[in-house]
């Protein structure tokens, strides 16, 4: 690994943290999915983002193995 790469692993670290911090409810609602093992294959995510001029924009997606396996590096990543 190169150590611009570990350099951006850091930043990607210190960010997740920090966004956990600035919106502690959303953080809860992973740690409750996660202990509860919501998210599995199989498992549909619907993500739905209103603009400040209210436009709305949604996305639903049915998770796969791989998707897991990004979720379960991002949570490593915010680990002490």
């Amino acid at each position: 690994m190169h150590l611009s790469q570990i350099k951006i692993l850091q930043k990607l670290r210190s960010s997740l943290k920090t966004f956990h911090v600035t919106h502690p409810k959303f953080h809860l609602f992973l740690q409750t999915i996660l202990k509860e093992k919501a998210l599995q294959d199989g498992s549909v995510v619907k993500i739905n983002v209103t603009s400040p001029d209210g436009k709305e924009y949604i996305c639903k997606m049915k998770l796969n193995e791989n998707d897991l396996d990004l979720l379960q590096c991002l949570e490593e990543l915010t680990k002490e």
